[in-house]
């Protein structure tokens, strides 16, 4: 497994997005010059903040109700 992250913008991606992919596909995309390597850390990095904000949201959401 590799982690790529979106340089150019895509119909199906954003600059930034971050993927765990398999090697194979993570070689394909890279090269095509649209995807670069990222170490793991990036992506695990991008997980937790998603996560942090969806609880946070969760929280507010019950606290207003």
């Amino acid at each position: 497994m590799k982690c790529i992250q979106a340089i150019r913008e895509t119909k199906h991606t954003n600059v930034g997005d971050i993927k765990r992919v398999s090697d194979l596909e993570a070689n394909e995309k890279v090269d095509t010059k649209y995807w670069k390597f990222v170490p793991k850390s990036a992506w695990k990095g991008t997980r937790k903040i998603s996560t942090d904000q969806i609880l946070k949201e969760q929280a507010t959401n019950t606290k207003t109700k």
